[in-house]
């Protein structure tokens, strides 16, 4: 009953079924399998980095070097969001960590709130397409094409800079229409002290790059090893810092573990969304290859 161009003999639903749940060309074929295998590592790495503080700290040296130029709360929510992209690869996840400071602040300085939304969301967007860590569309990339997660990283660098690049272009010239200008210096952070405060943040991020660059290690062992650092950083800082200020350092153990416990549960929620799009995914392809719908039409009109 269907047109020739998509006419086909047509399967039980025994057969669908059999085919979309018990074979690997259904939901549970390569792009759930590159999601559980690849994309959770690092979605959990960017969750623990941004537990830990490292979200809240890109943004904060993104406003004390940006915050003072014409629109600049607009023009740091480019900045931060990058940066967040570095660590995320998700853009619902760049939005909640950025766009809940950044928005208010845009509004502040004269931005209309939909055009203060719009750019939180298309820096955020953006976010995953800046390597290392990129959205789980990456991976499946690199799996389908059979060639490293490095290369699909080098290939999608240019054009990460050059979107940013563009979007803060666009941000210059809509503040620049509207008459905006920058929050005063006096209310902003220091840059020297803002960028030291959370420098430790960039170590996990650099050793991800050092051992997928110069190491050549598999993307799923470089992410283990940097998950592994981050952990360590999260247990850790809060207790430094109480030695440091001669404060009592075992409540601060205590919390450090308990980051630890919420950056595991916050990337078991955001791997959540990308498990269930790559398993749609998966049912799309097992649709279209299902005998019948293919196979079957071409074989009907040979006989």
């Amino acid at each position: 009953y269907m047109p020739d161009v998509i006419a086909h003999q047509g399967a039980s639903l025994a057969k669908t079924m059999s085919h979309q749940w018990l074979g690997t060309e259904g939901v549970f074929g390569v792009a759930l399998g590159v999601s559980t295998g690849f994309v959770f590592l690092f979605v959990l790495f960017g969750s623990l980095l941004e537990q830990a503080g490292a979200g809240n700290y890109f943004i904060k040296v993104a406003f004390s070097l940006l915050g003072h130029l014409r629109g600049g709360p607009a023009k740091a929510a480019v900045v931060s969001s990058a940066m967040t992209g570095m660590i995320s690869g998700s853009s619902i996840a760049n939005v909640v960590t950025t766009g809940t400071f950044t928005i208010p602040l845009m509004k502040r300085v004269g931005f209309p709130g939909s055009k203060a939304g719009a750019v939180e969301v298309a820096a955020s967007t953006n976010g995953q397409l800046m390597p290392p860590i990129m959205g789980a569309a990456a991976f499946i990339i690199a799996e389908f094409l059979g060639i490293a997660y490095l290369d699909v990283v080098k290939a999608a660098f240019i054009p990460a800079v050059v979107s940013y690049v563009a979007l803060f272009w666009v941000v210059h010239l809509e503040a620049s229409k509207l008459g905006l200008k920058g929050v005063p210096k006096r209310h902003l952070p220091g840059i020297r002290s803002t960028f030291l405060s959370g420098l430790h943040y960039l170590i996990p991020v650099i050793m991800l790059v050092y051992t997928l660059v110069v190491l050549r290690q598999s993307a799923g062992l470089a992410a283990f090893n940097a998950i592994l650092l981050v952990a360590l950083i999260m247990v850790t800082q809060k207790p430094l810092y109480a030695l440091f200020k001669g404060q009592p350092i075992l409540p601060t153990v205590e919390e450090g573990f308990q980051d630890l416990f919420d950056g595991l549960v916050l990337g078991a929620r955001h791997m959540v969304v990308i498990g269930v799009a790559t398993a749609a995914a998966g049912s799309v392809v097992g649709t279209i290859t299902l005998p019948g719908l293919g196979q079957d039409r071409k074989r009907t009109r040979l006989n």
